[in-house]
């Protein structure tokens, strides 16, 4: 007679075919993208690129919606409830996590009520300053902060979002004088540093890189660990002496809690072939971006890293973002 573990073993492959074939007609509909930010944004835009290609890959009809609100939370929670059937998806920026380290009582768990799937793209960020800010390097931007009342003040679209986080983690690891200005979106705060009101803002390579070129605004230094191909002769933070720093824009697609794993791994390699493709990396060098290239357990484990590098970020730093 079979033992008692080998009908175990024999049940468990049982229940793996099973659910292999139970999965097999996937898709036979409609795919819906939840982009929980308004449209015309990286995240959204970054979406509408993914939805093309997923569309054509899968035959099926992908569409993008735009759940609004809190910070990305509303969107961000109708997925965490949506059934694991790969149907409903969500595409997100590091507000994914940042939300989870900051705020003191969310309505879902990023990892717990989460499967990541995959990471669409990465992009720096940039920290600029007007012309009138004497200041061309990282050590003249300090020194210049130093000798203003109050700090240098540097703008971000956002409270919580990751352009003032990037402004709050070299304010920490500097231990420079520096107070956040936040706006309501990207394009005011960029308006108010190209017309001298706001000295400085870290924004995403994409935004800045015209400006930059034509001398409108100067750019100190890179926020990534690595320069962006868009702004070749600038610096990263960490070239300039502090090799903690690393802060980039990521965006990201996830299904609820307990996505089967075949459906999120054709998803990871629809999205690698999708975002890698030529296509595709004429439109993400445009933008200073990079194509994502992880699997699904490598992203995990990101998004893992991620989440402990902010929580541990603010109980250092104290950052209010609600």
């Amino acid at each position: 007679m079979p033992s008692r573990f080998a009908k175990i073993a024999a049940a468990l492959a049982l229940a793996a075919v099973a659910c292999l074939q139970a999965h097999a007609a996937w898709p036979e509909r409609q795919i819906t993208l939840v982009v929980p930010f308004p449209a015309g944004g990286l995240t959204d835009v970054a979406a509408r690129h993914f939805a093309q290609g997923l569309q054509e890959e899968l035959k099926q009809p992908v569409v993008v919606e735009n759940r609004v609100g809190a910070g990305g939370i509303i969107g961000t929670e109708y997925v965490s409830k949506a059934k694991p059937d790969g149907y409903t998806l969500l595409v997100n920026s590091p507000s994914h996590v940042i939300n989870q380290a900051f705020r003191a009582k969310m309505p879902y768990d990023a990892l717990r009520d989460f499967t990541p799937v995959a990471q669409l793209l990465n992009s720096p960020m940039v920290l600029v300053v007007h012309p009138s800010v004497p200041a061309t390097t990282l050590t003249e931007y300090l020194a210049y902060a130093a000798r203003q009342k109050g700090g240098v003040s540097f703008g971000s679209t956002g409270a919580g979002g990751t352009s003032h986080l990037a402004g709050e983690m070299l304010r920490l690891v500097t231990r420079s004088p520096m107070t956040h200005i936040p706006y309501k979106g990207a394009t005011p705060a960029f308006n108010d540093v190209l017309g001298g009101q706001l000295p400085s803002i870290f924004l995403d390579v994409a935004t800045v890189a015209q400006q930059v070129n034509a001398g409108k605004l100067r750019a100190i230094a890179v926020s990534a660990a690595t320069r962006s191909e868009a702004l070749p002769t600038v610096p990263t933070v960490a070239e300039q002496g502090y090799p903690r720093y690393d802060v980039s824009t990521w965006i990201a697609l996830y299904g609820p809690a307990n996505l089967p794993e075949p459906i999120a791994n054709a998803l990871n390699a629809v999205a690698l072939r999708t975002m890698g493709s030529p296509r595709e990396r004429d439109w993400l060098r445009q933008n200073g971006a990079a194509a994502g290239a992880m699997n699904v357990p490598e992203f995990r484990r990101f998004v893992q890293d991620e989440l402990e590098k902010w929580t541990q970020f603010n109980k250092e730093a104290r950052v209010q973002v609600d």
